[in-house]
């Protein structure tokens, strides 16, 4: 169960590196289905051993970007975004209500995060710790584009077997990656290394970070996919870069949300008129003890049309 799974945190901290969780959200939301833990990210929820990790801490997004600008950030950083949490909950029978977060989820407006994105950049960038920093943008999930690319097959981390017997043998769809360092020569573009039995993957960034804090993938006791992945530390270099390279993203960007926690409006009715709901009405909807009664409301609703 992934609720007692080791972490590359624990792995981490028990290597003696330093690490950080940062977070922005208390508004936890997965399609219409509410996590309410409003007191933790949710990584740390999802997988409690991190709080028994030494040498680490977590803390808010807003600490994370003081330390960059002191020089202060820990080995390990790991940023959560806020979320948006999807389509949201049902709010009536022709409406769902969610919150405009800056994590790239559909179907949110992407604008917020490339907003966001481009503001921690250009703090990374005037960091004192920018010259030995290597900003890692990666994705959990692909967003249900098209790819042209099948997906490779893969080592079975373990021996779970899915509902409709899926040994998890086989990857899944190619989503996007950036490494963003002064010490990567610019435009470069690279795969798995010649020879490697697999295709790089999420547990490739475990096995390099691994590697980097002098651990054995293999002993790590983060799947079997972590002992054999290949990694990526070939691509950093050390020569450092002195360009900064800068980007402009359109100003109303800016204004759509982002980690403001703007309520964002989602109308399955195209002629239906936009809701405006209060954040602590859309709160109250998601309490653990008001959220059966909403979703029973909900759903008699959908019968009554029918």
């Amino acid at each position: 169960m992934y609720q007692y799974a080791n972490t590359i945190f624990n792995v981490l901290g028990a290597s003696g590196k330093t690490w950080g969780l940062y977070w922005q959200s208390e508004d936890i939301l997965s399609d219409g289905v509410p996590i309410t833990h409003w007191d933790e990210p949710a990584t740390s929820y999802l997988f409690p051993l991190i709080k028994q990790a030494p040498n680490g801490a977590v803390a808010t997004y807003t600490t994370f970007l003081q330390a960059a600008q002191t020089g202060s950030l820990p080995n390990f950083c790991y940023l959560e975004p806020f979320w948006g949490g999807g389509k949201g909950v049902p709010y009536d029978e022709s409406n769902w209500i969610g919150i405009q977060g800056n994590d790239y989820h559909p179907c949110a407006w992407i604008g917020p995060a490339e907003n966001d994105l481009n503001e921690l950049y250009q703090t990374l960038i005037r960091s004192p710790q920018w010259p030995e920093m290597l900003f890692i943008i990666t994705f959990d999930e692909h967003g249900g584009s098209w790819d042209h690319v099948p997906p490779e097959s893969a080592l079975p981390p373990d021996s779970s077997v899915g509902p409709s017997g899926f040994t998890f043998n086989r990857l899944g769809v190619r989503v996007p990656t950036i490494l963003v360092s002064p010490l990567i020569t610019a435009g470069t573009v690279f795969r798995a290394p010649t020879g490697s039995a697999y295709d790089f993957d999420h547990t490739s960034f475990l096995a390099t970070l691994c590697k980097w804090a002098g651990v054995d993938p293999a002993s790590a006791e983060l799947g079997a996919r972590t002992a054999v992945a290949p990694t990526f530390e070939g691509v950093i270099g050390t020569t450092v870069r002195t360009d900064k390279p800068s980007f402009t993203v359109p100003a109303d960007y800016a204004s759509q949300g982002g980690g403001t926690g703007a309520l964002m409006g989602i109308s399955l009715d195209t002629a239906a008129a936009p809701k405006t709901v209060s954040i602590n009405d859309f709160r109250d909807a998601l309490d653990e003890k008001s959220h059966d009664a909403f979703v029973k409301k909900f759903a008699a609703m959908v019968q009554d049309k029918k």
